[in-house]
């Protein structure tokens, strides 16, 4: 087998300028020489806290497809030391335990272990690692981590994890028991793939003996598709779904922890694709605003100690002029307008309507001298000094802070015209069903139309738009396997995200689970506590080294519109950039509101539609339902801007909540005011 290839990049202000000084690219070449699993094929040199690194760092992974990338220096806690800033932007999935076992290797050392900062994960098919500077420090970083680095690379670039797990396993048994008839091997396999709807730890101890003994224990996913046999006979079906009835914190839980992070992409401020984006880097001001001391008003420019009087207009200053202005001496003045910058000498600017015009020019045109009314004019009065605003090498843009107008003013005002931000995830949706009619082709509705006009898909496509994502319509697909296969592959080939509806519940043309099943995909979750939306199913499926997310909705339009705000809109957000530490915190705002009338509650946690405005007479919040809230009733979701959060009904005495009472909105719309 080809060994993996590595770049190192040291980032350091002094290398860049020195490679001589350099001494931790000769360390990492003794190290990796001392193994046949990776080979040292690039090595560069980057200023600290440079957008170089991140240049270097994408085109590595996505250009030269390099296996490992090690970064070294700029992880610490020194103004310079922005490593982890640029680097983790770029992250696609974190590898938290690779985090882990550099902080406990590194803490075993020395306790100044505490003040690094390191980040690991992928970036497409590559593995990158973030290390201190020192070569002490990368040698004993490496000594940790080299064991398993050659599986992780080899998983990342696309290997079978399977495989790759028997050949450790065998490497290891091979090590511990050469050559003897008893052997004893123990394998703890833990799965954080979230399995079909809970987390599942294959705890697996085998215990193999020459006397024939063998204990096995396993918890492993099951095959679902054995289990949802679609060319079962209907009579041969089975009457319960084989996925168990996951709580809505697990679902929401799980998928936060698999929607990968975006790449990022350069746009100019006047793209108009760049509104609604979310940034991909911290940008300081390279220049002050205002970069003068500028007038706030229109009037005179005055020096503040010669008080009320008739002074002579000497000169002018306009706006976007007087670079090289002539000094303002004491018994003068100067016209200026607003923006303006105040000349040398004055002090304090007077505005217009405290002043009045003597004397003239011959043609009347010009002011020759202008009575100050003002009294007790102060120094610094009216005038905007260099940087009072925006201060050089103030941040005026974070992280994962979205894009809007405001922000494209503050860019604009320092000179920036183009910046990083996350890309927007591409996004398919299609409905399928026998029974649909596409309201997009049919004719009039008046006339004989089969089936039933198709909603979810309408509803879906203007709903991932209105969040700021350009969806594509894949159409209706007929209940057909052969069908479903074909059209979900080849949207799994051109898109990240895949939205379906209809085809997850138990009935004889539900084919979606099946279907996902034989493409792959791994089911994470088949059915949620939760009304409407029950058999919303989840599944991911890597490809060409990205993660696709499939969310399948219930057919019904209520459970559809309901499921895609809990699950999908955070998805969306997520894998556009915004920075969140929960599924909930990438959600919609969520805030307390007072019921205008009593609810039943289902034995389920409910989420009803609701109109939340606020009253002015009570000071509050308040809700009331759209009524009835059956989940094929779309029409519950017109003139709706909120989703009820309702508990289940062990949760409250006598299964109501009062009128009055407080509970959750999750705001999916404008406030109204009463």
């Amino acid at each position: 087998m080809n060994p993996l290839t590595v770049a190192v990049i040291v980032v350091s202000d002094t290398c860049a300028k020195d490679h001589s000084q350099d001494k931790v690219i000769a360390t990492v070449e003794q190290i990796l020489a001392n193994s046949s699993d990776f080979k040292l094929t690039h090595t560069a040199y980057v200023p600290d806290d440079s957008q170089e690194l991140v240049d270097e760092v994408r085109s590595l992974a996505y250009n030269d497809k390099i296996n490992l990338i090690i970064t070294c220096g700029g992880t610490g806690f020194t103004l310079k030391d922005k490593t982890p800033e640029r680097i983790g932007p770029l992250i696609e999935r974190q590898a938290s335990g690779l985090v882990h076992g550099i902080l406990a290797t590194s803490l075993a050392i020395t306790p100044f272990a505490m003040m690094a900062r390191p980040v690991a994960g992928t970036v497409a098919k590559s593995v990158v690692v973030t290390l201190p500077g020192s070569p002490k420090a990368v040698t004993e970083c490496l000594d940790a981590l080299l064991p398993l680095l050659p599986h992780a690379c080899e998983q990342t670039a696309g290997d079978n994890a399977r495989t790759l797990h028997r050949k450790m396993l065998k490497d290891k048994q091979n090590e511990s028991s050469p050559g003897t008839s008893h052997s004893h091997s123990q394998s703890h396999s833990h799965s954080h793939s979230h399995g079909h709807s809970h987390h599942s730890h294959s705890h697996g101890t085998s215990h193999s003996h020459s006397h024939g003994t063998s204990h096995s224990h396993s918890h492993g996913p099951l095959a679902r598709h054995d289990l949802i046999d679609s060319s079962s006979a209907p009579a041969r079906r089975k009457r319960e779904s084989p996925f168990p009835m996951l709580p809505m914190e697990d679902a929401l839980k799980i998928i936060f922890e698999t929607t990968p992070k975006s790449s990022a992409l350069k746009l100019r401020i006047s793209d108009p694709a760049i509104i609604g984006k979310y940034s991909a880097e911290s940008i300081t001001a390279p220049i002050p605003v205002p970069p003068y001391s500028a007038s706030i008003v229109d009037g005179y420019a005055v020096v503040s100690s010669d008080g009320p009087g008739s002074y002579p207009v000497v000169s002018s200053s306009l706006a976007g002029f007087g670079s090289d202005m002539p000094s303002l001496v004491s018994g003068t003045i100067a016209r200026i307008t607003t923006g303006a910058p105040v000349p040398p000498g004055a002090d304090s600017v007077v505005m217009v309507e405290e002043t009045v015009c003597e004397e003239t020019t011959e043609d009347g045109n010009e002011e020759r001298v202008v009575k100050i009314l003002a009294k007790d004019v102060k120094p610094n009065e009216n005038i905007r000094f260099p940087g009072s605003d925006i201060a050089k090498g103030d941040t005026i843009l974070e992280v994962g802070q979205q894009i809007d107008s405001a922000a494209i003013a503050v860019l604009a005002s320092v000179g920036i015209a183009e910046i990083f931000v996350y890309s927007s995830p591409s996004v398919a949706v299609f409905s399928t069903g026998n029974e649909l009619s596409d309201v997009f082709s049919e004719g009039d509705p008046t006339t004989s139309v089969a089936g039933v006009y198709d909603a979810n898909r309408p509803y879906l496509l203007s709903a991932v738009r209105r969040w700021g994502c350009e969806p594509v319509d894949l159409g209706i697909i007929p209940d057909d396997s052969e069908s479903l296969i074909s059209r979900i592959k080849d949207a799994l080939e051109s898109h990240d995200i895949i939205i379906t509806t209809g085809g997850v519940s138990m009935g004889e043309k539900d084919l979606l689970k099946p279907t996902l099943e034989k493409l792959g995909a791994t089911i994470h979750f088949g059915r949620i506590a939760m009304k409407p939306g029950k058999p919303t199913t989840y599944a991911t499926l890597s490809l060409n080294g990205k993660q696709k997310q499939i969310f399948a909705l219930p057919g019904n339009p209520a459970s559809a519109a309901v499921t895609f705000h809990l699950f999908i809109l955070p998805a969306l957000r997520v894998r556009s950039g915004i920075i969140a530490q929960s599924y909930k915190a990438a959600g919609l705002p969520i805030v307390k509101v007072k019921l205008e009338s009593d609810i039943k509650l289902d034995f389920r946690p409910e989420y009803q539609r609701a109109i939340v405005q606020y009253n002015s007479s009570s000071n509050c919040l308040m809700a009331r339902t759209t009524g009835f809230q059956r989940s094929s009733r779309i029409s519950s979701m017109v003139a709706s801007n909120a989703l009820l959060c309702l508990p289940s009904s062990d949760s409250v005495a006598r299964g109501t909540v009062k009128a009055g009472s407080l509970v959750d909105a999750m705001l999916t719309d404008v406030l109204y005011t009463s």
